[in-house]
């Protein structure tokens, strides 16, 4: 009698062994599918919260499509470059139109989508000078008041934030002070160090600019586009576009944006011309390469 009771125990046992295991592996097996489902009622909120919905009649040759096979639509039929005309030996650059500085990351995590989501970075937005005033010899910008209860603006501003009552900042390498400079463009230290000038107008020949680019489809379908512009600011002549575009899925395309992808498209467009950070003296006499 006892032995045949050991034997129960151990076959229910075994079965609630079992059991457990085949409790566990079936919503495992299905993780991907319920974050496919997750990720679409997400998509769906934003859509609806920042678009407005079409009837079928009025989505016209969309009418068929999923979010996703339009956004594939759009990458393929429209995303990408467009270089219309280079320029060489180019000193300074303006942007023309600076971002919100406000964490990208913290407001999609609250569903707070920017505008341009999909050209919005936050190194962009909160410190654009970085990468360019290590291969032109000026950055310059609009004018932002700073605000010391903000840690990114504490942290620029820490010593000594332009005075006056200008419209414009230069940002631009000054002469060696004896200390060592970490720029990440040029991937070394450098002994000169940043320098904040106030401006009443802008040097700068050329600039960029961008803009959030959306039609009644990209509304109905929760997708963002956006465009990078550089332009002549002297004839106002478009040298060249860069698009691209966001989802409510949270994908982009094209693919190669990171936090230097402004300076990428910039440069390609408006060559700098060649001097050595490292270099002493005062702007303007950098030794030439």
């Amino acid at each position: 009698m006892t032995f045949k009771y050991q034997n129960k125990r151990r076959v229910a046992f075994r079965f609630g062994q079992i059991a457990t295991v085949f409790l566990l592996f079936v919503p495992l097996a299905g993780c991907s599918d319920i974050k496919d489902i997750t990720s679409e009622m997400r998509a769906e909120e934003l859509a609806r919260k920042y678009g407005d919905r079409l009837s079928v009649d009025e989505l016209g040759p969309y009418a068929d499509f999923t979010r996703e096979q339009y956004f594939k639509h759009k990458c393929e039929t429209e995303a990408g470059e467009l270089i219309y005309k280079t320029v060489g030996d180019v000193e300074g650059i303006l942007q023309m139109r600076p971002r919100d500085p406000r964490d990208y990351f913290q407001r999609l995590r609250v569903e707070d989508v920017p505008e341009d989501p999909w050209g919005h970075t936050n190194s962009d937005a909160r410190s654009p000078w970085g990468p360019f005033i290590s291969r032109y010899r000026f950055f310059e910008t609009n004018k932002a008041l700073p605000d010391l209860k903000d840690d990114w603006k504490r942290s620029v501003f820490s010593s000594a934030p332009p005075r006056g009552q200008s419209l414009y900042w230069r940002f631009r390498l000054g002469s060696q002070d004896g200390k060592d400079y970490f720029y990440r463009r040029v991937g070394e230290s450098v002994g000169r160090p940043l320098v904040i000038e106030p401006i009443q107008r802008p040097e700068s020949r050329f600039g960029y600019t961008w803009r959030e680019v959306r039609d009644k489809y990209d509304r109905h379908f929760g997708v963002w586009g956006g465009e990078m512009r550089v332009v002549d600011l002297q004839s106002n002549e478009v040298l060249a576009v860069k698009r691209g575009f966001f989802d409510a899925r949270y994908e982009i395309c094209p693919k190669d944006k990171d936090v230097f992808y402004t300076y990428d498209f910039v440069s390609k467009v408006l060559k700098p011309r060649p001097f050595e950070p490292s270099a002493s003296g005062k702007p303007g006499e950098e030794k030439r390469q």
